[in-house]
């Protein structure tokens, strides 16, 4: 699924005329490199994190309509992920 997402991302991206798009993917993330070593990325750099991640579970009362993507989902989620962008 990850790759039809981030090539429905690249077609909004051509359509901008952008000429360079990047991935940031962890080292040993195997499964994510090869798909999109297949799709023409190649490995650049590796990158020092010096943060750590960090996060908080949000009790949100709507949890229950939380779903995971779908196929179906593809186009509205590359276009809120490319929202940012065209604002």
């Amino acid at each position: 699924m990850a790759k039809q997402l981030h090539k429905q991302i690249e077609d909004d991206l051509l359509k901008q005329e952008v000429a360079l798009t990047y991935l940031l993917v962890m080292e040993g993330n195997f499964p994510a490199e090869k798909p999109f070593e297949g799709l023409g990325f190649e490995r650049h750099r590796s990158l020092v994190m010096t943060g750590q991640p960090i996060f908080k579970e949000m009790d949100v009362p709507l949890r229950k309509n939380i779903r995971p993507m779908a196929w179906e989902d593809l186009e509205t989620v590359a276009g809120l992920m490319n929202q940012p962008w065209q604002d």
